[in-house]
């Protein structure tokens, strides 16, 4: 009985929360977990993500959704958030982005057994790397399906895109952002990049893009 009462209390108390708004809805890929264990800029995106919204007092809920019907909830202000996206002049239109939450880069990969130089067209091809890690992890059974080529052409921001028509979701964005920003030089952060994979010069180029932002 006392079980009952207190598993009974444990759920007002979660029901509670969520009517005080303290619930954040993100909507992420079906392979969120798998993506998380084995991309850097995935990897990274979360963990800042995940530490913002726990120093807020925020629950993340997460929902598994296809992403281009993530994004066309979100452009219908259905939904609270979408992780991660890249921006787009198109998307900005309907959607905010948060602060940068890490780096994905562009690069040339070759698929296995296939020579760079007697077939350079039909072996390379430029992609983010988050895309061919995604494509190996999934589609694959070789994780190191595809192999990069030389140095990285590009490197591009990852943000969380989300309602910026919602003033709580706004207001919990606007909370959230500033966690990652006042944290972006703490070594904690630091740490976070260089033991992802990163190399410093590629985290001294995040803290750079943060700096662009006047929180």
């Amino acid at each position: 009985m006392k079980r009952f009462i207190f598993l009974v209390c444990i759920m007002l108390i979660i029901s509670m929360a969520k009517a005080n708004g303290s619930e954040l809805k993100v909507y992420v890929i079906y392979n969120h977990d798998i993506y998380t264990e084995n991309s850097r800029s995935y990897k990274v995106g979360w963990s800042l993500f995940e530490n913002a919204a726990i120093k807020n007092d925020l629950t993340l809920t997460v929902i598994h959704s296809p992403w281009s019907k993530s994004l066309k909830l979100l452009n219908q202000n259905k939904i609270d958030s979408g992780f991660p996206a890249f921006y787009t002049k198109e998307r900005a239109k309907d959607m905010s982005f948060s602060i940068p939450i890490s780096l994905d880069e562009i690069s040339l990969f070759k698929k296995a057994g296939k020579s760079i130089l007697g077939d350079y067209k039909a072996s390379s091809i430029g992609v983010n790397e988050s895309l061919v890690e995604y494509f190996c992890m999934t589609m694959s059974d070789d994780k190191y399906c595809l192999t990069k080529v030389g140095a990285s052409l590009q490197q591009e921001p990852l943000y969380i895109v989300y309602n910026n028509r919602d003033p709580a979701v706004y207001d919990k964005f606007n909370k959230i952002n500033k966690v990652i920003y006042d944290e972006r030089e703490s070594t904690k952060t630091k740490e976070l990049f260089l033991s992802s994979g990163y190399s410093l010069e590629q985290y001294k180029l995040w803290v750079s893009l943060l700096n662009q932002h006047v929180m």
